[in-house]
């Protein structure tokens, strides 16, 4: 039976917009493909629709072994083949991968419910992968999906990978036609009937085919049940057989696909486990790297110091007797050297302080003791106050002073910082502004020299065209006068045997034409000249114009220069104006800040005074 004709084409403007939006997505739900390959992608569906209108382009999501998923392109519907001068159209689904086109797709057939798929075949395992020759030898960029849909054809042709179920027929024709039973079985007897669904393309509607002995057909291995003729006369014991053998396998079909989504459900569980487990692994191995890391480093680290202290110990151990021999003459007070004498007198008053500090305390304690009379305790409590009061006093005036001196000798280290800078600055002006004119004046006599050659070679050029021309001119002219005189010969020649008449005519002639040649030469030569003179005024005139264009350059470029330069010291005069107030500022500050310190001291001294006064004359 030849199939009915295809499904009708897509509208192919309608294809090209649906790819140019999914390909132009950006985002998460953009399609995982590279941006430079993205063209490619679309220019291989429209070829591939506009080939076969059957395969239609859609979205769909993929699935990966490893439970990854992914939204990728795919081409669904179907691919004609020619098997035994019929047309059948396959159901198949071309995916395209994340790494298409530099891999090839991912084929599948995609068997209805009416079909099987033949077990074994060459190139389609049991789940429906294709497997052909090109798409392992897939080649970027010169394979695409045009060739490839005509390659499934091709082979499926020689071997169809899909075949459907035989259903029972309840009514049988008992008396075939030997002629179109024949020619039916020879596809029957291979094992493949009509695609249901997917009818082929070529002819037209023929009858239906007739019945075929079950002889004819081998046992499928899905145990389909039914043939399309039986006998009239059967046993209803077989048919019963049948019928119950026909239900157990339906049975055992259906907890079969149970069982196998049950089993689909726990891999699924397991490749998911699975992932978490090997990204727990990676963290694991991580962390314990890290861990060996810091170990290593830990150890180093414990080796340097386990080293030094080595070396620490060595040297107190080679150190220590000298230190204390040295140490038995040095006087305590000659141990530390003063810098200048503000730090001497600083150092003695604050040595009188706490001296005078620890007395006091001592004589608290002897006073609460009983070892000296009240009397006594306060005379000498008395002149040790009086004592610590001047030394305080001349400590915080000599701290005042070291801190006006710390302040004019940041200021002055300031100011020189900003005279260096400025000279610095000024010499950087100066320099670059003697660059850019010695830049400027290079410039120019570099142009002026090339105005100068061009402006020679081009005279001499005019030179050389005006004597080559003058010398064309009179080349010509001797030639034509040559000529003409030649001619004048022969002329004469032929006119004085014909007729004298004619010798006046060809001398008249001559003499007109010598004329014109000599006009003509003359024109020529006062053209030559002419041009010469026009090139030559035209090249002085580009030759001034150049190096008044090169003088204006110069005197423009100096002016900048001079300008950048007087800005840029005024830009330096003024950071130098403003730093060194900035600095007298800060001295100002700090002044009175020493100032309000000595007036606290002062005051916390007096105050002191005045408790140490009340408390005496308690």
């Amino acid at each position: 039976m030849v199939p009915p004709a295809g499904p009708t084409p897509a509208n192919p403007q309608l294809i090209q917009q649906f790819l140019s939006s999914v390909l132009s997505q950006r985002g998460p739900s953009s399609l995982p493909y590279s941006e430079d390959t993205k063209w490619h992608i679309r220019n291989h569906l429209v070829s591939l629709t506009t080939a076969y209108p059957s395969l239609d382009p859609k979205t769909a999501t993929f699935t990966h072994n490893d439970g990854r998923s992914v939204n990728l392109l795919q081409a669904e519907g179907t691919v004609p083949m020619l098997f035994h001068g019929v047309t059948y159209n396959i159901p198949v689904i071309i995916w395209l991968m994340e790494s298409y086109p530099r891999q090839p797709p991912v084929v599948y057939v995609n068997p209805t419910r009416d079909m099987i798929i033949k077990r074994p075949h060459e190139h389609v395992n049991p789940s429906g992968l294709v497997s052909i020759p090109y798409l392992h030898n897939w080649v970027y960029p010169s394979s695409n999906l045009v060739e490839l849909a005509k390659n499934l054809s091709a082979v499926f042709g020689q071997d169809p990978p899909l075949f459907s179920q035989r259903r029972p027929n309840p009514n049988p024709n008992p008396n075939p036609n030997p002629n179109l039973g024949h020619s039916s079985s020879a596809i029957s007897n291979s094992g493949y009937s009509s695609y249901s669904g997917y009818s082929g393309s070529s002819g037209s509607v023929t009858p239906a085919r007739p019945a075929i002995p079950p002889r004819a057909y081998p046992p499928s291995p899905y145990g389909s049940s039914g043939s399309f003729s039986r006998v009239q006369t059967e046993d209803p014991n077989e048919v019963f057989k049948r019928n119950a053998i026909s239900k157990l396998v339906e049975i055992v079909h259906g907890d079969v696909a149970g069982l196998r989504k049950t089993r689909e459900a726990e891999m699924e569980g397991l490749f998911n486990a699975q992932a978490e487990l090997r990204q727990r692994s990676e963290h694991l191995n991580k962390g314990l790297k890290e861990m060996g890391d810091e170990k290593e480093g830990l150890e180093q680290q414990l080796q340097m110091v386990l080293m030094n202290s080595e070396v620490l110990e060595g040297w107190l151990r080679e150190n220590e007797g000298k230190a204390r021999g040295r140490l038995k003459g040095v006087d305590v007070d000659d141990a530390f050297e003063c810098v200048d004498v503000l730090s001497k007198q600083m150092l003695d008053c604050t040595a009188s302080d706490l001296a005078i500090e620890d007395v006091v305390y001592s004589l608290d304690k002897a006073l609460q003791d009983g070892a000296i009379p009240i009397d006594e305790y306060l005379k000498n409590v008395r002149s040790l106050s009086r004592k610590q009061f001047y030394d305080r006093a001349t400590a915080a005036k000599v701290r005042a002073t070291q801190m006006q001196s710390q302040v004019a000798n940041r200021a002055v280290g300031m100011q020189s910082q900003v005279a260096n800078r400025a000279v610095g600055m000024q010499s950087q002006v100066a320099n670059r502004a003697v660059g850019m004119q010695s830049q400027v004046a290079n410039r120019a006599v570099g142009m002026q020299s090339q105005v100068a050659n061009r402006a020679v070679g081009m005279q001499s050029q005019v030179a050389n065209r005006a004597v080559g021309m003058q010398s064309q001119v009179a080349n010509r002219a001797v030639g034509m006068q040559s000529q003409v005189a030649n001619r004048a010969v022969g002329m004469q020649s032929q006119v004085a045997n014909r007729a004298v008449g004619m010798q006046s005519q060809v001398a008249n002639r001559a003499v007109g034409m010598q004329s014109q040649v000599a006009n003509r030469a003359v024109g020529m030569q006062s053209q030559v000249a002419n041009r010469a003179v026009g090139m030559q005024s035209q090249v002085a005139n580009r030759a001034v114009g150049m190096q008044s264009q090169v003088a204006n350059r110069a005197v423009g470029m100096q002016s900048q220069v001079a300008n950048r330069a007087v800005g840029m010291q005024s830009q330096v005069a003024n950071r130098a104006v403003g730093m060194q107030s900035q600095v007298a500022n800060r001295a100002v500050g700090m002044q009175s800040q020493v100032a309000n310190k000595d007036v606290e001291m002062q005051s916390q001294v007096a105050n002191m005074a005045s408790r140490l006064s009340h408390y005496v004359s308690s």
